[in-house]
C-alpha cells in the first residue's frame, strides 16, 4: 500500500530560482553569468575593418612623397580633396577595363607600377619579410605572364577580360597573409619545383654551356676577321 500511495503523492517543487539557475549552463570560471555579450556581431566587424582600411588610405595619400606631392597641386587646381580625387581616377580606371578602353595599359600598370615600388622600397630598407612577399609577386607574374603568351589570342575576346584580369593582379598584390600569389605559389609552382627541378637545373646549365660555347666561337671568329684586316689593309 505504501507504494501505491507514493505513486500518488506530488513531488517536491523547486522555487523559480532554483529552476532558473538549473537551466543555465555555468561558465568556464563557475559562474552562470552569460557570454553572449563578449562576441562582435560580423557586421560590426566588417565596418570596423572598413574604418582601418580607409583610415590607412588616408593616411598613405599623405604620406610624404611624389605622390603627395602631385596630389597636393590637383586639390588646389581642381578645389577637390585628394580622397575624392582617388577615387574619381579608380572609377575611371575600372570604366577603361571594362570596356576596353586602353584596358592592357591600365592592367599593366596596377600589375607592375605599384609592385616594382613596393620592391624597390624593401630593398632599400632591407625589409626581409616583403622582400619575401615580392618576390614571391614577381615569380608568380613571369609564371602568369607566360601562360598568358600562349593562351592571350584564345581568350582576350572573352567579356571583361582585362577586368577579370586586373582584378586577378589586384588579389596577388593584396596585403593579406593568403593572397594570390601565396596561394598560386604553395600549390601550384611550389610543387610543380620540387618534382621537376632536377630537369629543370640541368636543362638550364646544357643551355648556359651552349650558349657560352656559341660566344667563343663568335669571338674567336670577330678575333681572327680583325687579324685579317689588319694583315690586308685597304
Amino acid at each position: 500500500m505504501k507504494s501505491i500511495t507514493s505513486l500518488f503523492r506530488p513531488s517536491k517543487k523547486s522555487s523559480p530560482s532554483q529552476t532558473r539557475e538549473a537551466d543555465q549552463p555555468p561558465g568556464a570560471d563557475g559562474s552562470t553569468e552569460s557570454q553572449e555579450t563578449t562576441l562582435v556581431p560580423p557586421r560590426a566587424e566588417t565596418e570596423s575593418n572598413f574604418t582601418l582600411a580607409r583610415t590607412k588610405m588616408i593616411d598613405l595619400l599623405h604620406h610624404p612623397g611624389v605622390i603627395s606631392d602631385l596630389l597636393a597641386v590637383a586639390e588646389r587646381r581642381t578645389g577637390l580633396n585628394r580622397v575624392s580625387l582617388v577615387g574619381v581616377i579608380l572609377a575611371l580606371m575600372c570604366l577603361c577595363v571594362c570596356f576596353s578602353i586602353g584596358a592592357g595599359l591600365v592592367s599593366g600598370v596596377v600589375g607592375f607600377m605599384y609592385p616594382a615600388y613596393e620592391s624597390v622600397k624593401a630593398l632599400h630598407f632591407m625589409d626581409k619579410e616583403k622582400e619575401k612577399r615580392w618576390l614571391t609577386y614577381w615569380v608568380v607574374f613571369s609564371f602568369f605572364h607566360v601562360l598568358e603568351f600562349f593562351s592571350d589570342h584564345l581568350v582576350w575576346w572573352m567579356p571583361f577580360y582585362w577586368l577579370v584580369k586586373t582584378i586577378f593582379l589586384v588579389w596577388c598584390m593584396a596585403p593579406v597573409s593568403q593572397n594570390g600569389s601565396m596561394v598560386i605559389y604553395t600549390f601550384i609552382i611550389k610543387p610543380l619545383y620540387s618534382k621537376h627541378h632536377e630537369d629543370i637545373d640541368h636543362v638550364m646549365d646544357n643551355a648556359a654551356r651552349e650558349a657560352g660555347g656559341l660566344l667563343e666561337m663568335a669571338a674567336e671568329k670577330a678575333r681572327r676577321i680583325s687579324v685579317q684586316s689588319e694583315g690586308n689593309p685597304i
